[in-house]
């Protein structure tokens, strides 16, 4: 198991703790937890260890994530029968003919990723904005 180095910096803080070399209530400050939270974290980490510590998610796949088979369409399509459709009239397409409802930075995301798609435009040099002299101001005779 490795460990991120904020989940080593809580169980260092916890040691201490246990140790009894800082308050609770110091460890929460150095953890920007609450003290209840602090409580939770000391309990797990007596039970399960260090391991307890971890993320539960960690190793997982986002429940949001889109399938594999699904981006690999996409960039098929985008490549092949649709090649030159910029993004958004790519996802209509991809809805409306092939059935695919899927959003358009969805779409903007997976091409760019697999480096089909369009590239953001370069940060070149920009337009001079061309100031005319403005005529002298004519004064009127009364001095106004």
């Amino acid at each position: 198991m490795t460990l991120t180095p904020e989940e080593a910096r809580r169980i260092h803080v916890l040691t201490l703790l246990e140790g009894k070399r800082i308050t609770p209530t110091q460890a929460a400050e150095a953890l920007g937890l609450t003290h209840r939270q602090v409580r939770r974290l000391r309990v797990r980490l007596r039970r399960e260890g260090p391991e307890g510590l971890v993320h539960g998610n960690r190793g997982r796949p986002a429940p949001n994530q889109l399938p594999e088979p699904l981006s690999r369409q996409i960039v098929a399509l985008a490549r092949g029968q649709y090649a030159g459709l910029n993004d958004h009239h790519l996802t209509e397409k991809l809805t409306a003919v092939e059935g695919l409802v899927v959003s358009r930075a969805t779409v903007q995301r997976v091409l760019r990723a697999a480096g089909a798609g369009r590239p953001a435009p370069a940060a070149g040099r920009q337009s001079v904005r061309l100031v005319w002299p403005l005529p002298a101001r004519v004064q009127s005779p009364g001095g106004d």
